[in-house]
Protein backbone atom coordinates (compact mmCIF):
# COMPACT_ATOMS: atom_id res chain seq x y z
CA UNK A 1 0.00 0.00 0.00
CA UNK A 2 1.36 3.42 -0.93
CA UNK A 3 1.88 6.09 1.71
CA UNK A 4 -0.23 9.23 1.24
CA UNK A 5 1.59 12.26 -0.12
CA UNK A 6 2.05 15.13 2.33
CA UNK A 7 2.08 18.69 1.00
CA UNK A 8 3.29 21.77 2.88
CA UNK A 9 -0.01 23.64 2.60
CA UNK A 10 -3.22 24.66 4.37
CA UNK A 11 -6.69 23.45 3.51
CA UNK A 12 -10.22 24.73 4.14
CA UNK A 13 -13.61 23.47 2.97
CA UNK A 14 -17.18 24.64 2.60
CA UNK A 15 -19.93 22.19 1.67
CA UNK A 16 -18.49 20.02 -1.12
CA UNK A 17 -15.70 22.44 -2.11
CA UNK A 18 -12.13 22.44 -0.81
CA UNK A 19 -9.44 25.11 -1.07
CA UNK A 20 -5.77 24.12 -0.96
CA UNK A 21 -3.40 26.98 -0.15
CA UNK A 22 0.13 26.18 -1.33
CA UNK A 23 3.21 28.38 -1.10
CA UNK A 24 6.59 28.82 0.53
CA UNK A 25 7.00 29.36 4.25
CA UNK A 26 6.03 32.91 5.18
CA UNK A 27 3.73 33.40 2.18
CA UNK A 28 0.63 33.90 4.37
CA UNK A 29 -1.13 30.54 3.99
CA UNK A 30 -2.09 30.28 7.67
CA UNK A 31 -3.25 33.91 7.78
CA UNK A 32 -5.50 33.38 4.76
CA UNK A 33 -6.74 30.10 6.23
CA UNK A 34 -7.82 31.88 9.44
CA UNK A 35 -9.63 34.51 7.35
CA UNK A 36 -11.47 31.73 5.49
CA UNK A 37 -12.46 30.10 8.81
CA UNK A 38 -13.76 33.48 10.02
CA UNK A 39 -15.81 33.65 6.79
CA UNK A 40 -17.50 30.31 7.53
CA UNK A 41 -15.14 27.73 6.03
CA UNK A 42 -14.17 24.59 7.94
CA UNK A 43 -10.52 24.07 8.85
CA UNK A 44 -9.25 20.84 7.29
CA UNK A 45 -5.48 21.12 7.86
CA UNK A 46 -2.78 23.69 8.53
CA UNK A 47 0.90 23.26 7.68
CA UNK A 48 0.70 19.66 6.36
CA UNK A 49 -2.04 18.24 4.13
CA UNK A 50 -2.34 14.54 3.27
Amino acid sequence: MNDPVQIHASCAARREQGILLVGPSGAGKSDLLLRLVDAGYDLVADDRVR
